[in-house]
């Protein structure tokens, strides 16, 4: 067990240079109208570190008595947790190792005062963890709410934080704060309706982030954290929202590009030509069988993709293909047993990662109505796998979080007498160090078994 780190308490107090008169704000609000009316305290977790496995958050009393909040992986929040005021507890943060032992790798102290709230968030990384805590009174709020942000980026600059209606330009926006790594910023209160971001580099002055409109509908507190972007997006940066509930919601920089990659499972063509119309247009040429492009970098939008044969036939005409902000999908192209070639195209989480990996199962078998895939440990055997994803239809898409570990991977078909039928396997496969993975079931040459399963980067 790891001795207990002192936790990084971050208490925001009212500040009157921080009260803002634009942008739907209450221009009469004073800070004494604002009565403390909870008796209890509050906790959330919210897991910041990209490179984390999912974690388990305990809070241990006085008594030793253990309450469970909930368990979460990047990105993600547990819900509102109601503790008794005034007491002295202990946050413990935990995994699961490969054998299913519990190992405890952060404990933090923590007392919270009555009608405080504190939304515990990991930073770091599991080889250094560290935990950022803003600590806030609740309030009730009648047709109004309050903006707490955080700054959890690996930016060095100080930034920015300013905010504007629906539709208003940088010029019209106000001023919230500045703040670099670990820093808070309170608002004033604000009237329920749809406002918009803006992130500036305090130093040069340039403004490096413009959020998608965000609608505020409950009088409530919210929590903005600020966090690192991966993808093409050009400024690396990304919001979260995180309410009252677990539920977390991401924003974009508006302006953000997407990427897109393309993989060939046709074998009995030598190559394609892809081409993509719309914002930026693209082509790619000779793309080989069983290859996959690098991600291709465009303009956010909705484009027309078209696939050519090396006989400059087209294959696949006029598929839509959308990409989103800082958005990466990737597209497989295919051939169903009537020798019709189509597009496959699905959203994937590109983000590093040593300890869980998301992979993608695509099912391009048309033989059964559907299939099993079963990723099995040195210690196990199929009926004691704790990793697999079953009843995958013909194109369907199914992703699952896998832990860092050596898999064999099984293809099964089970019929309606629960006999199982072994199609293909891989053996001895080490994930890598992204979350991107694509697992293809795909049909191949009679002479091996007539199925095959990739594994794709």
């Amino acid at each position: 067990m790891y001795p207990f780190k002192k936790a990084l308490i971050v208490t925001v107090l009212i500040s009157s240079n921080l009260f803002l008169f634009g942008c739907g704000s209450s221009s009469d609000a004073t800070e004494d109208e604002d009565v403390i009316t909870y008796e209890d305290s509050y906790i959330q977790f919210y897991n910041a570190v990209p490179n984390s496995k999912s974690t388990a958050v305990t809070l241990i009393d006085s008594d030793e008595t253990e309450s469970y909040l909930g368990q979460v992986s990047y990105s993600r929040a547990t819900g509102l947790n109601t503790i008794p005021a005034n007491n002295e507890y202990v946050l413990s943060l935990s995994y699961l190792d490969d054998f299913g032992k519990e190992e405890v790798f952060n404990e933090q102290a923590i007392e919270l005062k009555e009608g405080q709230k504190m939304v515990a968030i990991f930073t770091g990384s599991y080889d250094n963890p560290d935990i950022v805590s803003v600590v806030y009174d609740r309030y009730d709020l009648e047709d109004e709410f309050r903006l707490y942000f955080t700054n959890v980026t690996s930016k060095t600059a100080q930034l920015e934080i300013l905010i504007a209606d629906a539709g208003d330009t940088i010029d019209e926006a106000s001023l919230i704060g500045d703040f670099n790594f670990g820093g808070v910023i309170e608002s004033d209160k604000f009237d329920l309706a749809e406002y918009h971001f803006f992130i500036r580099n305090l130093d040069t002055g340039e403004v490096i982030f413009d959020s998608e409109n965000i609608t505020f509908n409950f009088s409530t507190q919210y929590l903005i954290v600020l966090k690192d972007a991966f993808g093409p997006s050009q400024s690396k940066i990304a919001m979260d929202v995180i309410g009252n509930t677990s539920s977390v919601f991401e924003f974009d920089d508006l302006d953000s590009l997407a990427q897109f990659r393309a993989y060939n499972t046709i074998e009995n063509l030598t190559s394609i030509d892809l081409s993509i119309d719309g914002s930026t247009p693209l082509t790619i040429e000779g793309l080989t069988p069983l290859n996959m492009t690098e991600f291709q970098t465009v303009e956010f939008g909705d484009y027309q993709l078209n696939v050519t044969s090396q006989d400059s036939e087209i294959v696949v005409d006029d598929s839509l293909l959308t990409l989103n902000q800082n958005e990466s999908k990737t597209v497989i192209i295919y051939q169903d047993q009537n020798q019709i070639i189509s597009a496959l195209d699905f959203t994937q989480y590109i983000i590093p990662s040593s300890y869980q990996h998301n992979v993608d199962i695509v099912n391009l078998i048309e033989d059964y109505e559907d299939l099993d895939v079963y990723f099995v440990k040195s210690d196990e055997t199929i009926d004691t796998a704790t990793e697999y994803a079953v009843g995958i239809d013909f194109t369907e898409r199914y992703t699952r979080t896998l832990n860092s570990n050596l898999y064999t991977i099984l293809l099964v078909h089970e019929n309606d007498n629960e006999q199982r039928k072994l199609l293909a396997r891989l053996d001895d496969v080490a994930l890598g160090t992204t979350s991107g993975l694509v697992l293809i079931a795909d049909d191949a040459d009679p002479s091996i078994g007539g199925y095959k399963l990739t594994l794709v980067e």
